[in-house]
């Protein structure tokens, strides 16, 4: 029985992460598809602006278009922020931010990070996050 609880509340945190980087992504996508995003009155699809959206939140990198000539600094800023949460982990950037204001770490919140990065227990999970953002601002000043 004990196992079951488990089993079915660890797939739950799962598709609450799923419908995070969905949510995400969609939001990324449709501020690249605005006109506030391209320049010199570019036009981009929705289809490559939701790919340029997952592949930015994904870290693979990949575009349709050439990034510099379609984008202006808005979409750059956009493919920039899409980039880092796809490599923090959106849970660790929750965590980072509560941390960052002071506030507790609830059980849930301690649980969607255990699941986002698939890790073995949930203990230290703040200092692992502190650890991950800590090594993200020093690779991204050198």
């Amino acid at each position: 029985m004990n196992i079951k609880k488990k089993v079915n509340s660890n797939t739950r945190f799962r598709k609450r992460i799923s419908y995070f980087y969905i949510l995400v992504i969609l939001i990324g996508a449709l501020l690249l598809f605005s006109p506030l995003a391209t320049q010199n009155n570019n036009y981009i699809s929705f289809l490559d602006s939701f790919f340029i959206s997952a592949s930015a939140f994904s870290d693979t990198g990949l575009s349709t278009v050439i990034t510099i000539d379609t984008f202006n600094n808005f979409g750059q800023l956009v493919i920039l922020i899409l980039i880092q949460l796809g490599g923090l982990g959106i849970m660790s950037f929750k965590i980072f931010l509560l941390v960052l204001v002071g506030k507790k770490i609830n059980t849930r919140d301690r649980l969607l990070v255990y699941t986002e990065h698939n890790l073995n227990n949930s203990s230290g999970i703040v200092r692992l996050v502190k650890d991950i953002v800590r090594i993200i601002i020093i690779f991204e000043i050198v």
